[in-house]
Formats: C-alpha cells, sequence, structure tokens
C-alpha cells in the first residue's frame, strides 16, 4: 500500500515538472514602441515580437483588454486621437502548431493635446520707427529644448538661420511692417504645432521736425519765439537745438526757444532735433534750416513818433 502511494506521488511530481516546463517553454512576446508619448494627429508604430522566429506568428493586439482587429507584427496609429491612448498588450498564435504565447507586459500609450505657441513681443513696442531695433520670441508650452522654429510674415515663411525662438531685427524698415506669427517644428519627430497668435508690427518713418515762428525778420530788442514741433506728439521728445551748425542749450529741452530781446547775436540759421524720451530713437535729420535775420531800430517807427510829436505840438499850441 505504502509503495502504490509512493508511486501515485512520482508519477503527480512528473507530470507537475512536465507542465511546468512546458509553460516556461511557451514564448513571452516583446512589445516595443517608439514613443509611449505622443501627440494628438501623431503617428507611430507599436512592434510585437516572439523570438526566435517572429513570423511564424500570428498575432492578436488588445487594447484596455480589448481585442483589436490587427493580425500583424506591427500595430500602426496613423493619426493619434483620444480613442488610441489606453494600455496595449499582445499575443501570438503560432501558424503551424495549436501554441498560443503568453501575454505580453503592457505598455500604456499616452496622448497629449498638441502644445500651443505663443508669441510675444520682448522689445515692448509693436509700432515703431525706421532704424528701431524689435526681438519677438516664440514660446511653446509646455516647455521643451526639442522644438525649432518657423517664422512668418503676412503667411510667408521669413528666413531665420538660427531656427531659434527669438527673432531679432537690428535695424527695422517699412518692409519690416505686418502680420507675424510662429510655428514649433519638433526636431526628432515628424509634429509641429499650430499657428500662434498675430502680432502686428508697424513701422513708420522717422518723424521729421518743423521748425517755425511768427518772425523770420525781426528788430533788435524784439521779442520772438521759436517753435520745433514733431507730429504726432511733441510731448515724448526732448529737443536739440542749432544755431549756425553749433549747438545750444535751451532750459528744460523743450519744444520752443524764446528769445526776450533780440541782438544781433540771435540772428543765424536755425535748426532742431527730437531726442525721445523712453526709446533709443533720434529723428532721421534735423529740420529744415530756419533762418532768422535781426535788424537795428525800425526808423520807420522812430520818423513817424516824431510827426505825430511835431503835429501834436502844432494843434496843441496854436
Amino acid at each position: 500500500m505504502a509503495t502504490d502511494k509512493l508511486l501515485i506521488f512520482q508519477v503527480a511530481f512528473a507530470v507537475v515538472c512536465l507542465a511546468q516546463e512546458s509553460t516556461d517553454n511557451i514564448p513571452e512576446p516583446q512589445l516595443t514602441y517608439e514613443w509611449k508619448n505622443i501627440f494628438a494627429s501623431e503617428s507611430t508604430v507599436l512592434k510585437c515580437k516572439i523570438q526566435p522566429d517572429s513570423e511564424s506568428w500570428n498575432y492578436k493586439w488588445y487594447r484596455n483588454g480589448e481585442s483589436l482587429s490587427e493580425n500583424g507584427n506591427a500595430y500602426s496609429v496613423s493619426s493619434a486621437t483620444k480613442q488610441n491612448a489606453g494600455v496595449y498588450t499582445c499575443q501570438g498564435t503560432h501558424k503551424k502548431r495549436n501554441v498560443t504565447s503568453k501575454l505580453s507586459k503592457a505598455v500604456e500609450l499616452i496622448l497629449s493635446d498638441l502644445p500651443t505657441a505663443q508669441l510675444n513681443v520682448e522689445s515692448k513696442w509693436t509700432k515703431v520707427f525706421s532704424t528701431e531695433s524689435v526681438v519677438m520670441k516664440c514660446d511653446i508650452q509646455p516647455g521643451s529644448t526639442d522644438w525649432r522654429y518657423k517664422w512668418y510674415r503676412n503667411g510667408q515663411e521669413v528666413p531665420d538661420p538660427t531656427n531659434g525662438n527669438k527673432y531679432s531685427i537690428s535695424r527695422t524698415n517699412k518692409e519690416h511692417s505686418g502680420e507675424y506669427t510662429c510655428q514649433g517644428v519638433h526636431s526628432i519627430r515628424t509634429v509641429a504645432t499650430g499657428g500662434s497668435n498675430v502680432i502686428q508690427l508697424t513701422v513708420d518713418d522717422l518723424p521729421v521736425p518743423q521748425l517755425t515762428s511768427e518772425w523770420r525778420n525781426v528788430f533788435s530788442s524784439q521779442p520772438v519765439d521759436l517753435k520745433c514741433r514733431i507730429q504726432p506728439d511733441s510731448t515724448h521728445w526732448d529737443y536739440i537745438w542749432y544755431r549756425n551748425g553749433q549747438t545750444f542749450s535751451v532750459s528744460g529741452n523743450v519744444d520752443t526757444h524764446s528769445i526776450s530781446s533780440a541782438t544781433k547775436g540771435h540772428a543765424g540759421h536755425y535748426a532742431c532735433q527730437g531726442n525721445h524720451r523712453t526709446r533709443l530713437v533720434d529723428t532721421t535729420e534735423t529740420s529744415k534750416k530756419f533762418h532768422l535775420l535781426v535788424s537795428g531800430e525800425c526808423w520807420i517807427t522812430q520818423s513817424i513818433i516824431l510827426l505825430m510829436t511835431f503835429l501834436y505840438n502844432i494843434f496843441y499850441y496854436y
């Protein structure tokens, strides 16, 4: 009786060992991927391989435990959507033998929305004067160093040899005016962001000051004002004054040079120029020259006074 029990135990142990050996020999597929984290609309491929001969198997694919229709060893996603996200596994069925592989280890495919590009002007101004510099920056959120950048003006790509996230114009001119956008193109993967917000850059010609005065010819001791105007807003400028090509100071750098009592020393060719108070820009040139003439006392005025005095004395005394 004891012998029979021992024999039964040995047979059972052998069956268990054979079953274990058989199970251990069943291959486990290797599930590989290009990217676990993909962007919406991006393409990717999952591959299921069974060694040593992957071609001898048909494949079953599962997403979140549900069977998919694909039966090859590669599962392709051509334009990813939210539906493609999930936990993937694969399994092989031998083409000639009644053998099914183990289930592969799971791979989670995570889908993210494409990042957005945000365009900003670092130099503060979107309306600038010719010769001013402009710096724009394209920010991609969430941030990454794996992007190169494209720049557009009025829908046409603007060459930028750096492909960087900043676009600089060292000296603007009228041709730089337009609507600017930027876009990020991934440096490793075939994916690009959408276009950024639009920034309208306007480049105006530098203003030319207008130098005027009520009088061009004045007499000695006569008061006179010279006014320098820069349109459209004279208050944003400090003024530099010139007489006969030499600068002279005017209190407060204001736009009006007042002469309370003209002398011969005030005569000459006047001009003015403006420096912007908050921006690194000068006017393109000085104003047109204004020639101020200072004459001696008016003899006509003196003659009239003498004549009126003479006539008064005649009528008063006679």
